[in-house]
């Protein structure tokens, strides 16, 4: 169970057959004033973000500049998914987490974690797998909060076209994220 807000990249075409036609459904200026304004400046900056930090991941798998340019085409106008979510704590004598641990699907996810201690934990397992239950044994860690930073995370649309050179991990917690993805019109692309 969790609790959120999302947002999508505006659809410029809608049309009822895909998945996404939609507009967001906004806060009216009335019920909250500024909100709309600030969150789609937010998004703009955490775009411009995710693409410095694409491009250092780029550079640092050694893709050449073309190949770079390429994928930068690809998610200049980049499907994104802005979430705050936020996971109703569990009882003292529940035995579990409060939110399913998951991977991220997109290339990138940039994360604000909430300042309370293990709000947010990255599993590291000791089996390379698709799913916690079949992790085996592991751990979760803390990724408490460092004033300044963003925790960027990985999803599988990036480890796809790494061919596994770098990972999504399984995690959980409560956050403001980012996600940056490729546009939905591109077909995945391994790069070297």
């Amino acid at each position: 169970m969790h609790e959120g807000l999302d947002f999508y990249a505006p659809v410029v075409n809608p049309d009822k057959t895909k998945p996404l036609w939609g507009e967001n459904q906004w806060p009216t200026e009335d019920d909250l004033p500024g909100f709309r304004r600030a969150y789609e400046k937010w998004v703009d900056q955490m775009k411009e973000l995710g693409f410095v930090v694409m491009e250092a991941m780029a550079d640092g798998l050694g893709m050449t500049k073309e190949e770079w340019l390429d994928l930068r085409a690809k998610i200049d106008d980049s499907f994104w998914v802005m979430r705050v979510i936020g996971y109703p704590p569990l009882k003292d004598e529940a035995d579990g987490i409060s939110c399913g641990a998951h991977k991220d699907y997109g290339c990138l996810t940039l994360l604000f974690a909430d300042p309370t201690p293990k709000a947010l934990q990255v599993f590291r397992h000791a089996a390379k797998t698709e799913n916690l239950e079949e992790a085996g044994p592991g751990e979760w860690i803390n990724a408490d909060p460092i004033p300044g930073c963003v925790v960027c995370n990985i999803g599988e649309m990036w480890e796809v076209s790494q061919q596994e050179v770098a990972t999504a991990e399984i995690r959980h917690g409560y956050t403001l994220g980012t996600g940056i993805d490729l546009d939905e019109r591109t077909v995945q692309k391994h790069y070297p």
